[in-house]
């Protein structure tokens, strides 16, 4: 494979998880979410506590995501495909969801929200 390749992944990698963090410090979140691993496969983490579930968190957070049209699951892999262009825009639509998650875990409101069923984990303890 092409060093570009590696690069190109590495680069727009490192600009999603520090623009995701970023974002999480400036609405003072960080016991609710957070975006952690290598630049090219980040995985986007909401975290149990006395607010309520990851789970119920991820499922809004995924559910207000979809409605503006992005995709997201969880885990964010890089390719060549990526532009900075699409990054921005990712990051835009996290901005506005998690803002409204902010605003409605701090208000107790989240399962309210919920159109559909909390996810569940695909690996279960037996």
């Amino acid at each position: 494979m092409d060093q570009a390749y590696f690069k190109h992944t590495w680069r727009l990698g490192e600009r999603f998880k520090n623009g995701y963090n970023q974002l999480v410090k400036e609405l003072d979140i960080q016991h609710i979410t957070d975006c952690i691993g290598l630049a090219p496969r980040t995985v986007i983490r909401f975290h149990d506590n006395e607010k309520g579930s990851g789970n119920l968190m991820k499922s809004y957070f995924q559910q207000e995501c979809f409605k503006r049209g992005e995709f997201f699951y969880g885990v964010i892999m890089m390719c060549l495909a990526h532009t900075e262009e699409i990054v921005a825009q990712s990051l835009k639509v996290y901005s506005e969801v998690l803002e409204l998650l902010a605003d409605a875990v701090n208000k107790g409101d989240l399962p309210s929200l919920l159109e559909g069923p909390i996810i569940q984990p695909i690996f279960r303890k037996v």
